[in-house]
């Protein structure tokens, strides 16, 4: 039989009393992996484990950054294992270890000892009654089944047992769930009723250890007591909505610490306290928030759990220490952005060439008439890009381009409608002039040689390179491996066929009239005479711009998609206006330029994104890049492909 001298004997009655701070060996008895059931039950991986140090054993929960582990077969039935990190929490009415860290000892081994239910043990020892001691001497320990511990259970809040020295003075003034504790100083408290809303308490100096805090990347649903610190990297603006339920208000911001950043979410009067409180750059402690998986439509993050703040969440101002790291920007040049897929979010810092006038839109959806405003910005990769604001940002943010101030944008939107663009978000952030490095050099070069230089603009430019071979696909592998990623991609996904064109709508027209503002569509009221569909503005000319439905064929199969202005000028050779005028002059010759595209070969880049219609999920596609076959270097593609095979 193994040895048991490697085991931390004893330690799972400590860590089942609460000790959490030796790094106890332990081995696995159990190891399976858990199964959720129902509806709303989160579809994440999750272990549970019994450990064991030969006497006693107890149920835990393995923290999914941990999952590799298992799937690597590091950690296995049987083997030791090293506790670095974890938590005792109780879940539905079990107390089990969280294990947030740890590291393989031994590969499998016999079973060390005879352990018994450190819980049945405890509870024998600690007397709760006779009927319970009958009932546990008749039935033997067992190790738990995989039952036990099947679906996520509601956890209990547990208040916290720290207690500062500021709130001991003020013990006669209980605080509530429902109110703000507005502090001046450690001796003066003002408390301030209200009728709902997170717990917000301003406390200007607060120490860094009164309270232990553990990391973002550490927290999981399983736990009941938690309290974490961080620094506020992004926030939105506080939005208005209604629904069956009434009217409401909806407000978010994320905040990160050195391991992670997680969106938080409040609702209602919750929304308006913390609107007023969170500010970007601030350093804040939050408790007693709502876990709950990321919902990657609306969260930006790479972590896999979200927060809520409801009614019992607490959240503190704490002073700057220099403990959390201060907001990382990923600055992308302008003209990088061509090589980001749209859809995902970036950050750009560019200097501020041009800003229109404020204009107004309706929305479609809401029928609510939203503030607009387009800034355009160009860095030192000599590129421009448009930015769209909306609503306060747009009326408030900035109003000329006077001094050509510089722009710190984070977590905007890289928009490919009319070509590559940005766009601001419910979460998206700005600064005017920040004081950053990346700023002040940004400013250096443009006072020096940047203002003197010509620039050109991405809007006509389209997305990512057609070049590389690796991602091309025919259309059948496409719908066999990228189409079934629209399960869980919103955005849609790309990819590139070589293909022809064996079908162009002519019913209809294949071009709309656009306003010279910002391609939304006009109809002509007389001649020289044009007013817009959604401003209601009167223009003397208007544009045509492209709006194609096509059909593209390659030997595994085909499929229908439709194509705007830069893709459809390359297709057919000429602009809209040009096609336009040539329909109503002869249209034997317009018929003869459209023949005369079908059936040529083209590399396409397509995406792909599921939308609803009156209740109907559609799959549709969009011509995002073409360009056209060149044969000497296709060729030396297709000789490159057939060189790679290996012939036996």
């Amino acid at each position: 039989m193994a040895s048991s001298h490697a085991l931390s004997v004893g330690s799972v009655k400590a860590i089942y009393a609460g000790e959490t701070t030796q790094q106890a060996v332990l081995q696995v008895l159990e190891l399976k992996k858990i199964i959720p059931s129902g509806q709303n039950v989160p579809q994440t991986e999750r272990y549970r484990m019994v450990l064991s140090d030969s006497r006693h054993y107890q149920q835990s929960m393995l923290s999914t950054q941990l999952n590799a582990l298992v799937r690597e077969q590091k950690v296995q039935t049987g083997c030791l294992v090293r506790l670095l990190e974890y938590v005792v929490n109780d879940v539905a009415q079990k107390r089990i270890i969280i294990v947030l860290n740890l590291e393989p000892v031994t590969g499998p081994l016999e079973k060390i000892g005879n352990p018994v239910n450190v819980e049945q043990a405890q509870n024998v020892q600690t007397g709760l009654g006779s009927k319970m001691r009958d009932n546990l001497s008749e039935q033997p320990s067992r190790v738990p089944s995989s039952t036990d511990l099947k679906q996520p259970q509601t956890l209990p809040e547990f208040p916290n047992k720290i207690t500062r020295e500021s709130e001991k003075h003020n013990a006669s003034v209980p605080l509530s769930a429902n109110s703000v504790n507005i502090q001046s100083n450690r001796t003066q408290s003002f408390h301030v009723k209200s009728e709902s809303g997170p717990v917000v308490k301003m406390e200007p100096f607060v120490g860094s250890n009164l309270e232990p805090v553990q990391s973002i990347a550490s927290l999981n649903p399983y736990q009941n007591k938690w309290i974490i610190k961080g620094r506020v990297s992004s926030r939105g603006e506080i939005r208005h909505y209604q629904n069956a339920k009434g009217e409401g208000s909806v407000f978010s911001f994320e905040i990160m610490d050195s391991t992670a950043s997680i969106k938080v979410t409040a609702f209602r009067e919750n929304a308006s306290s913390l609107y007023k409180l969170i500010e970007i750059g601030k350093v804040y402690r939050i408790s007693k928030g709502v876990l709950k998986p990321a919902d990657k439509r609306f969260n930006k993050t790479s972590f896999e759990y979200e927060m809520i703040a409801d009614n019992n969440t607490e959240v503190v101002p704490v002073e700057d220490v220099g403990e959390v790291p201060n907001v990382i920007f990923h600055f992308t040049k302008i003209a990088n952005l061509e090589n980001i897929v749209a859809g995902q979010f970036c950050d750009v810092l560019g200097i501020v060439k041009d800003v229109s006038e404020l204009s107004s839109v309706v929305s479609r959806t809401t029928g609510i008439t939203l503030a607009k405003r387009t800034v355009v910005l160009m860095d030192d990769s000599l590129k421009t890009i448009r930015l769209t604001l909306w609503k306060d940002i747009a009326e408030n943010l900035l109003h000329s381009s006077e001094g050509n101030p510089i722009l710190l944008c984070k977590g905007v939107r890289r928009g490919d409608f009319n070509g590559i663009s940005l766009d601001a978000t419910v979460q998206s952030c700005f600064e005017v002039n920040p004081d950053i490095a990346e700023a002040h050099e940004l400013r250096g070069w443009y006072e020096t040689t940047g203002k003197h230089q010509e620039t050109s603009s991405l809007e006509g430019a389209t997305s990512l390179s057609l070049g590389n071979t690796k991602e091309r696909k025919t259309i059948l592998q496409a719908s066999e491996e990228d189409i079934p990623k629209l399960i869980n991609d919103p955005r849609g996904v790309q990819f590139i066929v070589r293909g022809y064109l064996h079908y162009i709508r002519k019913e209809g027209t294949l071009w709309y009239t656009a306003s010279p503002d910002d391609n939304k569509k006009v109809t002509k009221l007389d001649e020289n005479r044009w007013v817009c569909d959604a401003t209601g503005k009167e223009y003397s000319y208007c544009n045509y711009r492209y709006i194609l439905s096509v059909a593209i064929q390659d030997a595994t199969g085909s499929l229908n998609a439709n194509a705007f202005d830069d893709v459809g000028s390359r297709l057919i050779g000429r602009s809209a206006e040009e096609l336009a005028a040539i329909y109503e002059r002869d249209r034997a010759e317009f018929d003869a330029i459209i023949d005369d595209v079908l059936f040529k070969p083209f590399i396409f880049r397509i995406r792909a994104k599921q939308n609803t219609w009156n209740d109907e999920l559609r799959l549709r596609y969009h011509i995002v890049n073409v360009e056209p076959i060149h044969f000497s270097s296709e060729s030396q593609l297709l000789l490159n492909e057939i060189q790679a095979f290996t012939i036996c």
